[in-house]
């Protein structure tokens, strides 16, 4: 387990990288969002991340801001990685996050990954959300159909780093799902988090596949929600409080 001030420089390093990587690739008319990225990796050693595309960078087909759209066959992905970066997969990925998905926070990943044998991770990662301190829960619904298995990892780094996850010490908030398949798969699964005024949302899905031309196709969505216990309190109160004006009323 790594020190606070440790995480923090290892976090500076990163960032200052994933910045220097946005410059690179830079090729829209909108600058690169940094902070909010879609990761793949092969080794799946994770950290650092094999193939990064930072919003609004050169392999970036969405011009939208929040949103990341990647084909792994595209000129644009191929400019940037080289032919047969992926190899022997080939993917088309789509991640979305704010601003374009409103609060409260919301990250979400579609992939279609195709070929093996072999495993590849999918990631996406944003920093800078927010949720004011209480009882909230972490959120996370994965589903999708696979001729392989699907397995997933996904939570909140109180540090806000980007893909910051993957160290799993006392300022990450994991969430653990699968193997899931073959077939069609759906699972849901949730971890308590008492609220940060920064923090990054990560997802990643290793898709592993046993032999050439299986498919997989997955949805991952992480949300911050209010825990039903206070769901349940708020609704008991307004229904309280609509019952008090009733009488008043009579």
């Amino acid at each position: 387990m790594r020190r606070k001030a440790t995480r923090r420089l290892s976090g500076l390093l990163l960032c200052t990288s994933v910045f220097a990587i946005g410059l690179v690739l830079l090729g829209t008319a909108q600058p690169a969002q940094a902070t909010f990225a879609l990761g793949f990796d092969l080794d799946l050693l994770v950290f650092p991340v094999d193939l990064v595309i930072p919003d609004n960078s050169a392999a970036d087909l969405d011009p939208t801001v929040g949103i990341i759209a990647a084909v792994s066959s595209s000129p644009a992905f191929i400019g940037v990685f080289g032919a047969g970066a992926l190899a022997p997969f080939t993917s088309v990925s789509v991640t979305v996050s704010k601003p374009t998905l409103p609060p409260p926070p919301q990250l979400d990943l579609n992939a279609v990954v195709i070929g093996g044998p072999g495993s590849l991770m999918v990631l996406a990662s944003d920093q800078g959300f927010s949720q004011p301190a209480g009882p909230v829960t972490l959120l996370s619904e994965l589903g999708g159909t696979t001729q392989g298995t699907v397995s997933a990892v996904q939570g909140i780094d109180t540090l806000d780093e980007l893909f910051g996850l993957f160290f799993f010490d006392v300022f990450v908030i994991p969430i653990f799902q699968g193997p899931l398949g073959p077939g069609p798969f759906a699972d849901t699964a949730a971890a308590p988090f008492g609220g940060d005024p920064s923090f990054s949302i990560t997802d990643a899905v290793t898709v592993t596949h046993a032999g050439a031309g299986q498919i997989t196709s997955f949805n991952i969505l992480s949300s911050v929600v209010p825990e039903p216990a206070s769901l349940l309190l708020l609704g008991s109160g307004l229904v309280g409080l609509a019952l008090y004006g009733r009488r008043r009323l009579k």
